[in-house]
């Protein structure tokens, strides 16, 4: 009895692992230590990008380590003839209070940045997190209503 209560118990942590390791995505978002993400092929501003993002259960993709900003920047090198934006949407925003930048989903303050040089600066009051190919996927705080594609994330 001992015994099979030890199997179940290492049954079920590795599947908590393998879980965890790869999640189960839906059908056109890609998987990546734990996580789902999808790039939506419509422009649209980062609040309306939010919306769509959450009209499939996700939200704007947050970026939180270097790992994870090296699998996006070749993910969207691999998408780049879909993405005639020089630029896509991350979750990040500085609404609430300059230069405090928030989850979109948790309002939780961000501890991972990859700005590009200059950045942020609040250009003409530049409150939102976009990527920029052109610039190695570095990041830039954007005019929130620029219209660009939303990177989504579950």
């Amino acid at each position: 009895m001992a015994a099979n209560v030890m199997v179940l118990f290492g049954l079920l942590t590795i599947g908590l692992w393998l879980e965890k390791a790869d999640a189960v995505c839906p059908d056109g978002f890609i998987p990546h230590n734990g996580k789902c993400y999808d790039l939506l092929p419509v422009q649209a501003s980062w609040a309306e990008a939010l919306h769509y993002c959450e009209i499939f259960g996700a939200t704007l993709a947050v970026i939180e380590n270097e790992s994870e900003q090296n699998f996006i920047a070749g993910l969207l090198s691999r998408l780049h003839d879909s993405i005639p934006s020089q630029h896509v949407w991350l979750g990040g925003t500085d609404l609430l209070e300059e230069g405090k930048f928030i989850r979109p989903d948790s309002m939780v303050p961000l501890t991972y940045f990859k700005w590009a040089p200059t950045e942020p600066d609040n250009l003409n009051g530049q409150h939102c997190i976009g990527m920029f190919r052109d610039q190695h996927f570095l990041w830039d705080d954007m005019d929130c209503e620029a219209q660009d594609f939303p990177l989504c994330e579950k």
